[in-house]
């Protein structure tokens, strides 16, 4: 990929889909040197579902994540780190990117 086109991709990632708007949502990245900043991100907190295999009791099926702009967070992204979310400060466990300029971080409370 050619860096103009990368720096395309990411000018549309932040006007379109990292932009404030009707996709994203504020959260603060807590890195773990250096000071805390904010951001916007796609926020995707799983439903619990009942599981027969605890007498129907609610269990999370998947981890939390948080979809956000590569480049909008400095350094990257590393497991340990935190960011909070609607009030809630998570733990990250990982951070996965897509190739096309967006990070998967996976949450834990």
């Amino acid at each position: 990929m050619s860096q103009e086109f990368v720096n395309a991709l990411d000018g549309d990632l932040g006007t379109v889909f990292f932009g404030e708007g009707d996709f994203t949502e504020p959260a603060l990245y807590l890195p773990a040197s250096g000071a805390s900043y904010a951001l916007n991100v796609l926020f995707d907190d799983p439903n619990s579902e009942p599981s027969p295999q605890s007498g129907g009791a609610k269990v999370q099926t998947r981890a939390p994540v948080v979809l956000v702009r590569e480049s909008s967070i400095s350094g990257g992204a590393k497991p340990g780190e935190k960011i909070t979310v609607r009030g809630i400060t998570w733990k990250i466990i990982s951070a996965e990117p897509n190739g096309v300029g967006v990070l998967s971080l996976a949450l834990h409370k």
